[in-house]
Parts: structure tokens; C-alpha cells; sequence
């Protein structure tokens, strides 16, 4: 897995570098994170979110990395709140 990760890293990012300010999503996005995970400790978030999507909105849930696994029902009811907008 890691080393996975590791292959894919250099690729990401000149895709990423690529898109960069040519395209962007243009749907509502949800993202959602744990606050006792990694980006619980990122103030800004949704703000980094915002450059790909600009309507992002966010939302952090109490748990850590693995959010659908720690907050199954948090999620589900987030998901179906997007889809009823």
C-alpha cells in the first residue's frame, strides 16, 4: 500500500499542477473530516477545497482518519442532506 502511494505521488501532482486553475468542480461538494485526524489540526480546510470547488461546504465529525468507519450515520445523513438541496 505504502509503497503504492509512493509510485502515484509524483503523478498526482503534476496532474494536479496541470488542472490548477484551468479547471474546477462546479457542483456542491461535501467534504467531510475527523478533527482527531490528520486535518483536524488544518485550519482552513474547506478554504483549500474551495480553490478546486467553489461551492464546497464542510463539515468535521468527531472522530479520526477513517470517517465513513468511525461515523457511519454522520456520514449517511451529510450525503443525503447534499443530495436533498
Amino acid at each position: 500500500m505504502c509503497q503504492d502511494h509512493r509510485a502515484g505521488r509524483d503523478v498526482d501532482v503534476e496532474t494536479d499542477r496541470a488542472d490548477r486553475g484551468v479547471r474546477t468542480i462546479d457542483c456542491p461538494t461535501l467534504v467531510l473530516w475527523g478533527e482527531h485526524g490528520p486535518l483536524g489540526r488544518v485550519p482552513d480546510v474547506v478554504d483549500v477545497w474551495r480553490r478546486w470547488a467553489p461551492a464546497a461546504h464542510g463539515i468535521v465529525l468527531p472522530c479520526g482518519h477513517f470517517v465513513p468507519e468511525e461515523r457511519p450515520d454522520d456520514v449517511a445523513a451529510a450525503i443525503l442532506a447534499l443530495l436533498a438541496a
